[in-house]
């Protein structure tokens, strides 16, 4: 009979800060649909490519804008409730802090590669906006730290170790169907939280853990066993005898 799955899609129990974040972003997007009604030039936070009104500042301002439209509005409350089930998922694992950074890891990937890409003629023109592409941090933090737990979706479990891979594959097929900054964005995202877990996370704690242990393991081979004397069937010790 399978075992009880180690994180299940039940209501989970946010801490404080939680619920600031979920609530500020949530409230970012409602204003940011109330100025898009007005004439105010709420999109040129987008960013633009190259040479289709591209400025220095839109690769950071980009996150601040979310788009005034249906879809935007369906990607925005998916996000949300990724983040709603996943950051207690890993309060335990991770502190606020190491999350910080693996998200900030997981912006510079964003924008390195589509930069990159941008900068050899990969790209659509097709402006990049919004902060959606970030919570993919979230799983494939989960997936690295934990591959193994049992995950349970709907109906079916899952092994944790899904939520990394799967995000690479999503992430390709999005780049796949559209080479554009935003098709770059989530495989930057993706090799970003990858690289800061192996590079500065708990990927580097573990591996320099077991080069320790390789090392102990290592010297306690070197060392021999002597034995502790020699008896004789009969007798008693001699001169000649030689303790250790």
């Amino acid at each position: 009979m399978p075992g009880r799955p180690d994180m299940q899609m039940m209501l989970p129990e946010l801490e404080p800060w939680h619920r600031w974040l979920l609530g500020g972003l949530f409230g970012a997007f409602v204003l940011e649909l109330v100025l898009a009604m007005t004439p105010l030039p709420v999109y040129s936070l987008a960013w633009f490519n190259f040479g289709a009104g591209f400025e220095p500042w839109q690769p950071l301002t980009r996150f601040l804008v979310q788009g005034a439209s249906r879809q935007s509005v369906f990607n925005v409350l998916l996000s949300l409730m990724v983040l709603y089930f996943m950051l207690p998922a890993l309060s335990g694992a991770f502190s606020r802090r190491q999350l910080g950074f693996a998200a900030l890891a997981g912006a510079v990937g964003a924008t390195a590669l589509p930069l990159l890409a941008d900068a050899v003629g990969l790209n659509v023109l097709a402006p990049a906006l919004g902060w959606q592409s970030l919570v993919m941090v979230l799983p494939v933090l989960f997936g690295l730290h934990r591959p193994d737990a049992d995950v349970f979706l709907v109906v079916f479990p899952m092994k944790a170790r899904w939520f990394l891979w799967g995000g690479l594959v999503i992430a390709l097929l999005m780049l796949l169907a559209e080479r554009s900054l935003s098709g770059w964005e989530s495989l930057g995202v993706w090799l970003g939280a990858v690289g800061w877990y192996h590079l500065l996370g708990p990927g580097r704690r573990k591996r320099e853990l077991r080069a320790k242990a390789a090392n102990i393991e290592r010297e306690l081979s070197r060392f021999q066993v002597l034995e502790g004397g020699r008896s004789k069937p009969q007798g008693r010790q001699t001169p000649d005898d030689t303790v250790h």
